[in-house]
């Protein structure tokens, strides 16, 4: 007959084996939604600077996402939003790329729903051999790249400027270019990677957006992101809201995912920014 010490100890290894195994498969499905499930968030900001409310729907990271119900819900959740502009904040490719069939697929959808629709590049654009590919999409599905420029935008909202600064992970964004000529008012930043800071802290700017961090993809309760793309282990800045000079910065964790194709606690989103008098 087995001694009860041992049949007590046996009996406890059982169950921490099976709630480890039980937890290893909750994590690996929560895991899983994440990547390929997409979420949309509202952010609410008060302006004094425009005649009626401004609706601004961010895509960041897109990374040729290659899920079509994944595709055809973020589509269905920007119809539903009803935004006045579609700003796209880089890293649409990877940098290697079979082929760019889903990028097609999103953007002829979008095209459909009548949107004005803007973009800028990110790191993984600038290094991809298939920029020239997406820049003509871009193109034929009316998508304007505004890397370095300025736009005024004039709708029910009242006017705004909607600038772009490209990406400055890889020292492409030059905000105060952009800036040349650019009227007061209401300024909304369009830019791919938060180290646009330091140009951002003497730029007058009201809004800006950018994504490239991914929030991490893995963050933790009470500790968030664990590791961002050029600032390393518990980044300064990875997703949310954050005051920058006289400009708050948003910072979307994005759509796609690059490798590890791992999400945890960040889930997949798209963003609606919505701006009210």
């Amino acid at each position: 007959m087995p001694e009860p010490g041992k049949h007590l100890w046996r009996k406890r290894l059982a169950i921490a084996l099976a709630v480890t195994v039980c937890a290893a498969a909750a994590i690996a499905g929560e895991v899983y939604r994440e990547v390929n499930t997409t979420r949309l968030v509202t952010e609410t900001t008060s302006t004094d600077k425009l005649a009626g409310e401004l609706r601004i729907m961010q895509l960041s990271d897109i990374h040729v996402r290659d899920n079509s119900a994944q595709l055809a819900s973020i589509v269905s959740q920007i119809r539903d939003a009803a935004p006045d502009l579609i700003v796209i904040a880089g890293d649409t490719l990877n940098t290697y790329n079979e082929t760019l069939d889903p990028l097609q697929e999103l953007f002829s959808q979008l095209a459909e729903l009548g949107v004005p629709m803007y973009a800028v590049l990110g790191n993984h654009d600038h290094w991809s051999e298939e920029l020239p590919q997406l820049l003509d999409l871009y193109a034929r599905y009316g998508i304007k790249l505004i890397d370095n420029r300025h736009e005024v935008v004039t709708g029910g909202f009242g006017t705004f400027t909607l600038v772009g600064a490209g990406d400055a992970f890889t020292s492409h964004a030059h905000l105060a270019e952009a800036l040349e000529g650019a009227p007061e008012g209401f300024r909304f930043l369009l830019t791919h990677a938060p180290e646009i800071a330091p140009q951002l802290e003497a730029a007058d700017i009201d809004y800006a957006v950018c994504g490239h961090t991914h929030g991490g993809q893995v963050a933790l309760p009470f500790i968030g992101a664990l590791y961002a793309p050029g600032q390393g282990l518990f980044p300064k800045y990875s997703r949310g809201r954050y005051q920058v000079g006289k400009s708050t910065l948003y910072i979307d964790s994005g759509v796609g995912v690059t490798e590890p194709d791992v999400r945890f606690l960040v889930q997949s989103q798209i963003v609606l920014h919505i701006f009210r008098p």
